[in-house]
């Protein structure tokens, strides 16, 4: 993965990669669980327990809005501070919707809601990635 002057990973590969697998660990939790004859409302829960753990550690990763003035100060990686901290709110949103989900919802609209959410910000760093210039 290339790497920024702060030994860090380029923000937008790095978020494609965690929001793509996010889905689809989500989505294969549920399978497997509705599959193993365990009622929907518990796979959707557990599936939105996976999910958030994912995106938290990537919310972890991806550090605070001072660490992301850092990188956006860094010629090398040519990050605006309003695509971190899209990039950041989608993470919190999308783990908004799986702890919703998880303690009170229990659907299917919560998961795809957040998966959604992840897959467009997925494709936006994904078309960034591939315009960007050096």
């Amino acid at each position: 993965m290339p790497q920024t002057g702060h030994n860090r990973p380029v923000p937008g590969l790095e978020g494609i990669f965690v929001n793509a697998g996010t889905v689809m660990v989500g989505s294969l939790c549920v399978l497997t669980l509705t599959g193993a004859t365990i009622s929907a409302t518990a796979a959707y829960g557990w599936a939105s327990l996976v999910a958030a753990a994912v995106q938290l550690r990537h919310l972890l990763r991806v550090g605070s809005i001072s660490d992301g003035y850092a990188l956006v100060k860094d010629s090398e990686t040519s990050t605006s501070i309003l695509t971190y901290v899209l990039g950041w709110a989608s993470i919190v949103a999308s783990l908004c919707l799986f702890a919703g989900n998880l303690i009170v919802w229990r659907e299917a609209w919560p998961l795809l809601a957040a998966f959604s959410l992840l897959l467009t910000w997925g494709l936006f760093l994904f078309a960034r990635l591939l315009t960007q210039r050096n």
